[in-house]
């Protein structure tokens, strides 16, 4: 889990920095916990956050709670395939 995390850690925030409220890498491992749980969609997204609170606390940070389903839509609507 620690090489996933460091892994995340490292891709490159393309987003403005002031106006960003949530991490990257938070946002990134959070939709790939979704996907592992056979997740959809972004709404899926926000509803694993919620339901594993618990669970993703020792991985992401969320000190401005959870993003919401527009939140994740934009930021993997922007990341390069190639990430």
């Amino acid at each position: 889990m620690e090489t996933i995390q460091a892994y995340l850690s490292e891709v490159k925030d393309f987003r403005i920095e002031k106006k960003c409220l949530h991490k990257l890498s938070g946002i990134l491992l959070t939709g790939l916990f979704t996907y592992l749980s056979s997740g959809e969609d972004y709404e899926d997204m926000v509803l694993f956050a919620r339901t594993h609170k618990e669970f993703l606390h020792p991985y992401v940070s969320l000190p401005n709670g959870i993003p919401s389903h527009d939140t994740f839509r934009r930021v993997f609507s922007m990341l390069e395939p190639e990430v």
